[in-house]
């Protein structure tokens, strides 16, 4: 008789267990993409009139010394934000650059100055040779993204910029 209770037992308990696991299963699939989602959702973007721009912060000397160098491209609606102390006054070149840029200048956050089309050097340009990007005034922010990306995107001086997902 033990054997007619224990049996009908086991295969229930066999039952919730397997039930549970593709419970879990199908929870941690359905859930997957959500998390992915939120994390692309987290990242820090800038947004200039109706265009939002994907960003990479280079806040430390460091980050802001190597910025873009050696690198061979830049996606599309992808940026570099150099970040400076409040009220900075800042020198760019394009050393090591294999790519154009258009450098945007952003302070109280509003866009003050854009170099278009900044020009990647010719390999073993001498550091004394480069151009030089300089702030006419004090800046928070270097923005610097694919060349002609202003022009495409109708971005100009005076326009407001807002930080998305970013903390200083």
């Amino acid at each position: 008789m033990t054997k007619h209770i224990l049996f009908p037992i086991a295969i229930t308990a066999l039952i919730i267990v397997s039930l549970g696991l593709l419970a879990k299963k199908y929870q941690s699939a359905t859930t997957t993409p959500t998390n992915k989602n939120q994390t692309q959702e987290q990242k820090p973007k800038i947004k200039i009139n109706n265009t939002e721009i994907e960003l990479e912060i280079a806040d430390t000397p460091e980050k802001r010394t190597k910025g873009l160098s050696n690198r061979d491209s830049l996606d599309q609606n992808k940026g570099m934000l150099f970040v400076f102390p409040k009220g900075s006054t800042a020198t760019f070149w394009m050393k090591d650059m294999k790519f154009d840029l258009d450098i945007i200048w952003i302070r109280d956050s509003k866009i003050v100055k854009i170099d278009k089309n900044a020009k990647a050097p010719k390999t073993g340009t001498p550091d004394n040779k480069l151009t030089l990007y300089k702030s006419n005034q004090p800046i928070d922010y270097v923005l610097e993204v694919n060349s002609s990306f202003t022009d495409k995107n109708n971005i100009k001086v005076g326009d407001k910029v807002e930080l998305i997902n970013f903390q200083e």
